[in-house]
Formats: C-alpha cells, structure tokens, sequence
C-alpha cells in the first residue's frame, strides 16, 4: 500500500471510530464513553512508525474539533493522546522486533502490556491534566484517569492485535474462514452474540447468566483458530457489543449510561486479553509438543537403528569382533555426548554404568559421583511403589517398556518426571542380567499438561470447581445414587450484600472476600463433598450420602455462621451474609433429573432469600 494511501485510510478511520464513539454518548457534546479511534491511531504508529505521527495528530484534533471542543483545548488535547499513542506504539515495536507475539506467551504479555496498557493509561493521565488545567474537567480527576483509561484500553485492545495479525498480509483469507469450520465459528459467534446482547433484560432472563453463551465459542477460537481469524472475529465483536449496550439490549443494557458501557469494556477487554494469551500460550505448547515428538522419533529411530546394526554384526565371530570394535567407539560417544540419559543396571539394582547426562539430571557432579552414592536403585532412585510396581508388569508382560513415565528421586530428595525406555539384558539362557535403560527429563511437559487440567476443572479465582466439573459430578453422583441407593444433598449459596462490597471497596476487595468465602466453606465440607463457585457469587455443594434435611440444614447453618465472621482486607471489616436453599434425592425417579434438581434447588435458595438476609432452606419433598 502506498504511503499517501495509508495515511489518508488512517485519517478517515479515525475521524469514522471517533464519530462512532460520540454516538455513544449519553448527551450531545459528553465525552465519549468509548474511544476506538485510540485503536486506529495505534494500529497506524504501529504499522507505519514516526511518520504517521502527524496524520494521526490531525485526525485527533478533527476528531476534539467535530465534537464542539474549543480549538486550543482541542490542539492541547490532540498533542498529548499523539504522544501517548506514538510512545506505546514504538515500545511495542522494539519488544516484537520484527517477531510475532501470537506463539509466544511472555511476547504477548508485554505487548498488551507495553502497547495498549501503557498508551492508555498515559493518554488518560495527560488527557484528564490538560482537561484540569483548562478548567474543562467537569468530574472527578480519578474516575476521569479511569474513564479515558478504559476507553482508550478497549480501542487498542480491539485495533492493536489485528494490526499485528494482519501486517503485511492483507489479501487472501485466513485459513480457517476457507473451512467449513470457520464458517461455522462465525455463524455459532453470531448466535451467542445475538443471545446475550440481542435480548432485553425482562425479569425472567435477569436470572441466568446469558454471558457464559460467549463461552463455547471464544475457547472455539482460542484454541483452534488462526490469529488473524481470532483477532478479525474480536474486532467484529467490540461495536455489536457497544451498539447493543447503547441500545439498552444485553446483560448490561439494564445500567444507566455511561456505567453500562464501562462495564461492557471491562468485559470486552478482560474477554480479548484473556484470550489473546490463552491463544498465544497454546500455540506456544503445541509447538513445543511438535518439536519434542520429532525429538522423540529421532532418538526412537536411533535406538532401532543401533540395535539392527548390532544384530546384524554378530553374525560371525570374525566381523562381530571387527565391527564391534567399531560400534563401540561410536556407542562411547554417544553414550559420552547425548542429551538423554542412558545407564545399564545390574541385576541387584546397582548401575554398572551411566553416562553424564543421566548424572546431572539426577542432581550428581559425574557418573562416578552417581554410582558411588546410588547402591540400589530400585529404592534410591525409583522410590514410587505404583510406577515401580507398573514398570515390573510391563516388562514382564511386553519384555520392554517404551515411553514409560515415572517419577524418579533426585540427590536433593525431591523428584523429577522421566520418560524411560527399558529393555532387560539377558544371557543365551535367557536369564536377566540387568537392563538398559534411556532416560528423557519431562518434568515441564508433566506440568503443563497439570496445569492445563487444573484450569479447564477449576475456578482460577476461587480455586473451586467450575460449573462444567459441578455438572459432571452432579451426573456422576446422581447415578452412584440411584445405583447403591445413597442419599445426595445439594446446595446453592448465595452471598448477600456482594455487590455493594464492589462497588464500594472495588473488585480487589470482592475477589478477597470470594476467594475467603470459598476457603470458609471448603473447610466445612468433608473429601468427598463438592464445592464448585457457578458465576459471580453464586456456589454450589454436593453433598455426598446425606439422607436427610436436619443434617443438609446443619451443614447450612455452619456455614452461615462461617460466613458471618467479617473478611480483613488492607485494613478494613468487610461482611458479607448468604443465602442457602438445597434439596435431597436418593438419584431413582423425578429426582433422577439434574435439571429438575438443579430447579429445586434454586427454588428453594429464593425461597431462603424472601425469609431475609443469612437465612437457610432445605427442601425435603
């Protein structure tokens, strides 16, 4: 693209994003309570570097001067968002170097950082300066920072990623959108968007929380879309979720202006971040599991290849000792050199020999220093009786093991995880003699693959269960119900006064009291119980083998009690109360249903909330 012709797109993109946000104004002539124009400027510093400085100056000052602002407070104005905007554009530019942040996690947290955080937040402190020292300012300075902040952020939040995406490739579709697949991600995007900010907020939908419909669909798009199909599929999202917020539709739309369009942005830039690094650390993992399974394959081919040479070296005594001579030599340097570790074992357990990679993975200066403190490794190195008890079954049943993951002790007593491949070492009697074993440290794969687990089962605020756990376990213990004829509990805890903690002390302070609430009522529950947090301050409990209403009401009222000490934060008693309502079933008949379960528990959790605060309900029927 030629560069008269990029300026002048830049130019009118921005003077059409700042025209869109003074619609969005509560009243003619308001300061717009979202600015994608911000975004247009980044995206354009960003692509175009210094010299789109002064188109991006001018749209900005046509933009303050369109709005009716006075044309020296709109210049003061235009010079300090200019210098906010270019300064977070070439930070970022020196961070990526030329890379891109979208395989990369740490990448993408510094560019968000240093970009879109760090334009914004110095736009809006030079901005709400200016407007002070002007005398324009007509609200408080802070909620001002905060307001010109949010507004700002959002903008590049929606621009800036595209930008990157997209540079340099801007003919063609993505991948993805040439799929049937893609089409079918926009169109289920679609439906969610229409379902949450499509509807109006009658009595019965405030009920429900509509926003987890984005749910299915932006995982959809964080873990199997292209990057420049997950940022195109963002920025189309942002003025649908605006438009709609304005119009009063949506899970928002309730708010007086301009509240409900700040915590549209909220939502929008926690969603977009969120899933920008999700996206980035997924593809960095796949590309480290592509270039581990080659790495794998590579040392397996290996391994094949050695002993096929080996075998066929023995077949006569007069080549097998020539060319035995010569596969030892260059068995010592592998066995000398490899990254893996590699060792053959007696059969009493003791090494007879490892190499130097095997004795540093083990925490040991050398493989003299490994073998004159490791006599059995069977107790000193294998310590886990389950992988050990494993490892005898395979080898005795299969003859090796390939692949075999363990835990193994280290010289520090703590362990690492391995992958093994074992063979035993017999004589021509078939008696074991020892074995052979190649040894890979897998310890950071073992770890993200936990860590991927604890976060698609667990609350990552609270650390409860999240709401598709609870849904599981509730099937799971409704079925072992109606099986041995074991009687289920189930609770809904509803804490009251919440949203005034919030909107009082800020969110810091309400995820202080989630996170002690969940701790409080953890710590009420026996370890085959459940506690899973639903959504906002919402949680439910699974009650394993509870027969009867007085011991569920119990369980109710000791946690009412917990709840009702007040929560320490930064100085400060915070209370907070709750409701409970639950049900019993024994899993067979009507009460075989989870959802007319899940009814009656939420039937009775209202009905505990029409009694007054810190009341409970137990619904035998």
């Amino acid at each position: 693209m030629r560069p008269l012709t990029a300026h002048l797109l830049t130019l009118v993109a921005y003077l059409a994003a700042a025209q869109f946000a003074q619609a969005l104004a509560p009243l003619p002539g308001e300061v717009a309570p979202v600015w994608p124009a911000a975004g247009v400027g980044l995206a354009a510093l960003f692509l175009l570097g210094r010299r789109a400085l002064p188109t991006v100056l001018a749209a900005d000052l046509g933009a303050s001067l369109l709005a009716g602002v006075p044309p020296t407070l709109a210049l003061a104005l235009a010079v300090s968002n200019a210098l906010a905007l270019g300064l977070g554009a070439a930070l970022a530019r020196r961070t990526l170097d030329g890379r891109i942040p979208f395989d990369n996690t740490r990448r993408m947290g510094h560019f968000l950082a240093i970009g879109p955080l760090l334009a914004s937040l110095l736009a809006g402190l030079l901005g709400v300066l200016t407007l002070e020292q002007a005398g324009s300012l007509a609200m408080d300075p802070a909620h001002a920072v905060w307001s010109w902040f949010l507004a700002d952020f959002t903008g590049m939040t929606v621009l800036a990623p595209l930008a990157v995406a997209w540079r340099g490739r801007l003919s063609g579709l993505p991948p993805m959108l040439r799929r049937a697949e893609g089409l079918g991600l926009l169109l289920c995007t679609a439906l969610a968007t229409l379902t949450v900010f499509g509807l109006g907020h009658e009595i019965l939908l405030r009920n429900y929380p509509l926003i987890f419909a984005f749910i299915p669909t932006m995982a959809w798009a964080t873990f199997r879309a292209d990057s420049r199909t997950l940022t195109l599929l963002l920025t189309l999202l942002f003025p649908v979720c605006a438009l709609a917020t304005h119009a009063g539709l949506g899970p928002f739309g309730h708010l007086p202006q301009p509240l409900s369009l700040h915590i549209m942005q909220v939502f929008y830039a926690v969603n977009a971040t969120t899933t920008l690094v999700i996206h980035a650390l997924t593809r960095e993992r796949r590309n480290s599991l592509e270039a581990l399974a080659q790495s794998r394959a590579a040392l397996a081919q290996a391994h094949d290849e050695l002993e096929q040479r080996v075998a066929e070296r023995t077949a006569t005594l007069d080549s097998a000792l020539r060319e035995l001579r010569e596969t030892g030599e260059a068995y010592s340097a592998l066995f000398e050199n490899a990254a893996e570790g590699i060792y053959r074992a007696d059969a009493s357990g003791r090494f007879v020999r490892v190499n130097p990679a095997l004795a540093r993975m083990l925490g040991y200066a050398s493989p003299d220093d490994l073998m004159a403190h490791i006599t059995d490794i069977w107790r000193q190195v294998f310590t886990c009786d389950d992988s050990r008890r494993r490892l005898y079954e395979t080898l005795a049943t299969k003859g090796r093991a390939t692949d075999f993951e363990m835990p193994v002790r280290t010289r520090s007593g703590g362990d690492i995880w391995v992958g093994m491949s074992v063979r035993p070492v017999q004589d021509d009697q078939g008696r074991v003699l020892g074995m052979d074993g190649i040894v890979q440290d897998i310890t950071q794969r073992k770890l993200s693959q936990e860590e991927l687990e604890r976060r698609a089962t667990r609350d990552p605020l609270t650390g409860a269960a999240n709401r598709h756990t609870f849904e599981r376990a509730l099937r799971r213990m409704l079925a072992q119900a109606g099986r041995g004829g074991a009687g289920l509990a189930l609770l809904f805890v509803d804490l009251d006064d919440f949203k005034g903690i919030n909107d009082t002390h800020g969110h810091l302070a309400g995820d202080h009291v989630l996170r002690t609430v969940a701790a409080r009522i953890q710590a009420r529950l026996r370890e085959t119980d459940l506690l899973a947090r639903l959504g906002g301050d919402e949680f439910a409990l699974l009650l394993h083998n509870v027969t009867e209403a007085q011991a569920a009401d119990a369980v109710a009222r000791d946690i009412l009690r917990a709840l009702g000490e007040p929560v320490e934060f930064e100085g400060l008693r915070l209370t907070v109360g709750a409701s409970v309502g639950g049900c019993l079933t024994t899993g067979s008949g009507p009460d075989a249903d989870m959802d007319a379960l899940l009814h009656r528990a939420d039937q009775a959790m209202y009905h505990a909330k029409q009694q007054g605060k810190n009341r409970s309900h137990i619904d035998a029927a």
